[in-house]
Order: structure tokens, then C-alpha cells, then sequence
């Protein structure tokens, strides 16, 4: 009440605030190939959200894997745009080098909303892979003679690495086409120089093999026949 002894009039103001302390979150995340070979011009990413989100912020899409993935996908800043509040597309060139990296982790960041809410942290595991052998050009450098044999091989076969001097590979991995892992496991017979391993009773199909050392890591296309 004022001095006089007057009472406050009684009002209700509507909508007088809005408290918004939700993190944004991704719904959905779709690529125009899971693979990425020499048929693909471009690499495409699409991620809707389940709210409206601040559109004068581009959006950036780290690619996770053993090696840089940036050297053979750049961003088209041109193609990548918000193609409405609750969308964001992200285009990629791909350049025309040899690149295998069979499982790339996806991680979306600098992503906010209208209150400025930072996206719930999240990270899209073995999302895509990465098969580019353009014609010409050798997936072996020369100063990597470290091959795999039998090649074709049929599952449940022994799968040989020879050709290396001081490289002795202490794991071996294998991914399906479609980046999912499908072996992994230690690796410790040397003999001659040759390492051995026995895979598993794949089906037949393109796989990639990753030999790990402890300072390194190789990679090879594997084809499994039956």
C-alpha cells in the first residue's frame, strides 16, 4: 500500500516471463550414404532437432576416427545451411586421394537454442566409414609393404601379415562394409616374420582390417568368399 494507506490494485500480467533451461537434442541425423566410395560426389549429413534452434549459428560436425578425416571431406559452405528452425543440412566435397577408414564417430557441437541452451552432448559411434580408392592411385605407399594373405579369403580361414621389418601388430580389427566391427582380437604368433590369425565365419562380402601396433595403425581392404 502507498502512505495514504491505499492498497494495490490486483493485476496479473500473462506470459510475463519464460524460463527455458532444456538442452536441445538431435531426433534424427541421416547421411546420403553410410559409405563413402568413388560414386559419391559429396557426403551429406541431415539432423533435426526437437526444438527450434538460433539459426545465426552454423552448426559443426567433428568426424572421430584413427586418422584425418578432414583431408578428404571439406565443408561446402555454400550447401550447408538451415533449411528451416528445426533443420540443419551439412555438405561435404570429397577429395579424390585413397582414404579407408571404415568406422568415423560423429560429434555435433556448437549447437544452441533460442535460450541458449548448448545441444546435450552426444556422439554418434561407428556412424559412417569411408572407402575411397580412386582409380590410379596406390592404397600402399611405398614405404608400407606390409600386406595381408590370402586375399580373397573364405571365413573361418588364417588370415597372414607379412612384408613388414620392425612393425609387429599387437590387435587386429575387422569392419563390415557398413562400418560395424565384427572381430577383435590380440594378436602375438610371429613366425618367420609372418603374423598369423584366425578370423572368424564371416559371410562373404568387402570388410576392412585394421592392424594396430603400439605406435601405429594399418589398413587393408579384406574380400571373404564362401
Amino acid at each position: 500500500q502507498d502512505i495514504s494507506g491505499n492498497a494495490q490494485n490486483l493485476i496479473t500480467v500473462a506470459n510475463w516471463i519464460n524460463i527455458d533451461t532444456k538442452n536441445p537434442a538431435i531426433v534424427v541425423l541421416s547421411a546420403n550414404t553410410y559409405m563413402v566410395d568413388t560414386s559419391n560426389a559429396n557426403f551429406q549429413l541431415i539432423a533435426i532437432f526437437d526444438e527450434a534452434l538460433d539459426n545465426t549459428i552454423t552448426p559443426v560436425f567433428n568426424f572421430v576416427a584413427g586418422q584425418n578425416v578432414g583431408s578428404i571431406l571439406s565443408v561446402n559452405v555454400q550447401s550447408s545451411l538451415w533449411l528451416n528452425a528445426y533443420t540443419y543440412q551439412s555438405e561435404y566435397d570429397v577429395a579424390n586421394i585413397t582414404f579407408i577408414a571404415p568406422a568415423i564417430n560423429v560429434v555435433p557441437q556448437q549447437i544452441y537454442d533460442l535460450a541458449g541452451n548448448l545441444l546435450s552432448p552426444i556422439v554418434f559411434t561407428n556412424y559412417f566409414g569411408i572407402n575411397y580408392e580412386p582409380l590410379g592411385i596406390s592404397p600402399v605407399s611405398a614405404n608400407n609393404q606390409t600386406v595381408i594373405y590370402p586375399n580373397p579369403i573364405e571365413g573361418g580361414g588364417v588370415l597372414n601379415f607379412a612384408g613388414f621389418k620392425e612393425e609387429r601388430f599387437s590387435r587386429i580389427a575387422i569392419y563390415s562394409g557398413d562400418g560395424k566391427l565384427v572381430f577383435n582380437e590380440s594378436i602375438i604368433s610371429n613366425v618367420n616374420g609372418i603374423q598369423s590369425i584366425a578370423i572368424p565365419d564371416l559371410n562373404a562380402g568387402i570388410y576392412f582390417v585394421i592392424g594396430q601396433t603400439n605406435q601405429s595403425m594399418r589398413e587393408w581392404k579384406l574380400t571373404i568368399s564362401k
